[in-house]
This record gives structure tokens, sequence and C-alpha cells, in this order.
């Protein structure tokens, strides 16, 4: 079983827990747990400021979605997030200025 830190977005998850569950919306909210954690892997070593400038996310709003309370966001606007992060993480491993 991977850690947090290993999980990657590429990475199938062995079986929907929610589903098992009888949740309403069982691959949305994997889909959700699964951009929490790739988040939460992101914003490690980053600014709060620069993170919520970046995102569009409250400090408020980030530590709702790194604790995996994601009910009230999108789908959409998780990915947005994540795709911002992603960007701004390729941009310093390639040596370049951070935003």
């Amino acid at each position: 079983m991977p850690t947090l830190d290993e999980i990657t977005p590429d990475m199938a998850l062995p079986h929907n827990i929610f589903a098992d569950m009888g949740l309403p919306e069982p691959e949305e909210r994997q889909a959700k747990a699964l951009i929490s954690i790739l988040i939460e892997q992101k914003i490690k070593g980053l600014g709060v400021d620069q993170v919520e400038r970046l995102t569009g996310l409250s400090e408020t709003e980030l530590s709702l979605i790194v604790r995996g309370v994601c009910g009230s966001f999108s789908l959409e606007r998780m990915t947005e997030a994540l795709e911002v992060l992603d960007n701004l993480r390729g941009r310093r491993e390639r040596g370049g200025r951070p935003a």
C-alpha cells in the first residue's frame, strides 16, 4: 500500500470505498479524494500567500481540501487548482522563476 507521498495522478485505486459505503456519486468522491492528496503534495514547501494567489483558493479553502473536506468544491475547481500547482512545480523543477 503506497504512502500519501507515493500517490500519483495515474495511480489506479484498488476499489472505491465510497461505492462500498453506498454514498452518492462515488466516482466523483473518489476523484476528489485523490486530487486533495495531490494538492497537499504540491503545496508542501510553498508559501500560503503564493498558493492562494495562484489558485484563487483561500487559506481556509486549502485547509478544507487537504483535510479531505471537499464536498463544497466542484471537481473542475479542484482540477484547475491542481493544474496551476503542477505548472508551478514544473517551472521550479526546470529552474524557472516561480510566479
